[in-house]
């Protein structure tokens, strides 16, 4: 058996596996950052900050393009393991409402990478990797199509953060006054 098919890596249905439990926590860490730079350096002038502008800018679409494959690799390991049974304390209304909120985190999290890809392809910026290779430019400079990029990446972040809250509410819901295991489970192994 090789090692990515032992239970520890793949989901069971008592909990998440090792990828998926990174995955998920990886992707929260990079939302945070990019949120928080993304509000930083629009706040700075080009002025008196261009060059350190610039290089936040380089900085935040390196890591919104990482964040674009970890989320395709997310949702394709997503579809190759089932995810674990609710807990058999969650009345349908939870049951529904989480699966709103999930699918809505990850379209939110598809919107957010591709509408500043689009947008910077749009108005002729390319997309570079660290410096390491540049994405390729499906687009070409389109106006029209910037401003609407730009439109969804400019709400797109105060639409997760209102599905942060409601994500880490619930988890906190199960932890503290549910006292189940729903947040445990991203958290650490769960045997079958």
């Amino acid at each position: 058996m090789n090692n990515m098919t032992k239970p520890y890596f793949r989901n069971s249905e008592n909990g998440w596996g090792l990828i998926a439990r990174l995955l998920h926590w990886i992707v929260a860490f990079m939302i945070f950052g990019l949120l928080a730079s993304g509000f930083i350096m629009t706040d700075l002038s080009f002025e008196t900050q261009g060059p350190q502008k610039m290089e936040m800018y380089g900085i935040h679409k390196s890591i919104g393009a990482t964040l674009l494959i970890l989320m395709i690799v997310r949702l394709v390991w997503r579809f190759l393991n089932k995810p674990p049974r609710p807990e058999p304390n969650l009345k349908p209304w939870e049951r529904h409402l989480s699966a709103i909120v999930h699918a809505l985190l990850y379209v939110a999290l598809f919107a957010l990478p591709v509408s500043g890809w689009v947008m910077s392809a749009s108005a002729g910026h390319p997309v570079s990797w660290f410096g390491l290779f540049t994405f390729p430019d499906l687009i070409g400079k389109n106006e029209g199509l910037h401003a609407i990029a730009e439109e969804i990446h400019e709400t797109s972040p105060f639409f997760l953060a209102g599905l942060f809250v409601l994500h880490i509410s619930g988890a906190l819901k199960h932890w503290i006054l549910d006292k189940d295991r729903t947040l445990q489970r991203m958290i650490r192994h769960t045997p079958t």
